[in-house]
């Protein structure tokens, strides 16, 4: 396989899982508090872990946009408008969601 389709077949499995991620952050989301986006159980990280660590470290990205996505997605539900303080907050926040997954894949393997 060339390295054009290498990267080609890349940016498809970080695609997927991130739509993978904001699904499922959207279906842990229903279980939210009311009027907050905090929740119980977060399925998206056992998700995020487990491809992590079945298909490589590479597809980081996928967890960072999709919890980026599905954090500006609550932002927007609740707010209306998104303004700069909440795609800074969501993104510290995806970052935060990806470093959890990173740690917890590295320990693992």
């Amino acid at each position: 396989m060339g390295r054009p389709a290498r990267l080609v077949r890349l940016c498809a499995e970080i695609t997927l899982l991130a739509l993978l991620y904001y699904f499922g952050a959207r279906c842990g989301l229903l279980l939210a508090f009311a009027d907050t986006n905090a929740t119980p159980v977060w399925p998206p990280s056992g998700l995020a872990v487990g491809a992590l660590v079945l298909f490589g470290m590479r597809l980081w990205p996928g967890i960072l946009l999709g919890a980026l996505a599905a954090n500006l997605a609550v932002f927007s539900a609740h707010h209306g408008a998104i303004t700069p303080q909440f795609v800074f907050v969501s993104l510290g926040i995806a970052c935060g969601n990806t470093l959890e997954a990173l740690s917890g894949a590295w320990l693992l393997r």
